[in-house]
């Protein structure tokens, strides 16, 4: 049996109100407060002396991500600001030697300030965004919605 329903059977057999299960049956729900990573995963209790025991060097190999690919900006783009990023990676994408150094800034890691351009750029999403579709799909949605409440 997993843990929430065990705790069912001892809150029931207790004759206590049992508290709605909002998580894994197996694992129980991680409570709100707990410690996560950058990504935003709860980071588990059995793990989280090595999670702060490492967490300064990925903060210091992030920083060090960061004045690498600054210094890699600055030498093919005016600013960094996202289109100006775009623009230069997408260049450095059609060459055959700009493509082998965007594979090694890549190996290197992303810096999380560069991630949601970068990726947009390498899976191409301009080319398959429709424009219009998030409405649209919004309003299909709103429209279900209001549907079954009227049933």
């Amino acid at each position: 049996l997993g843990k929430y329903t065990l705790y069912l059977v001892v809150m029931l057999e207790e004759g206590q109100e049992p508290v709605p299960y909002r998580g894994d049956p197996d694992e129980g729900a991680a409570p709100k407060s707990s410690l996560r990573d950058d990504y935003g995963f709860v980071i588990q209790s059995p793990y989280v002396s090595l999670y702060h025991t490492f967490s300064h060097v990925w903060h210091e190999e992030e920083i060090e991500r960061c004045h690498v690919w600054d210094a890699w900006i600055s030498k093919h783009a005016t600013d960094a600001d996202s289109s100006q990023l775009y623009n230069a990676l997408k260049k450095r994408m059609n060459s055959r030697e700009g493509l082998e150094e965007l594979h090694g800034l890549v190996r290197m890691g992303i810096p999380k300030k560069y991630r949601k351009v970068c990726w947009k750029l390498f899976l191409d999403i301009d080319s398959i965004r429709i424009d219009g579709e998030y409405a649209r799909l919004l309003n299909t949605l709103e429209e279900r919605e209001r549907e079954q409440q009227g049933q």
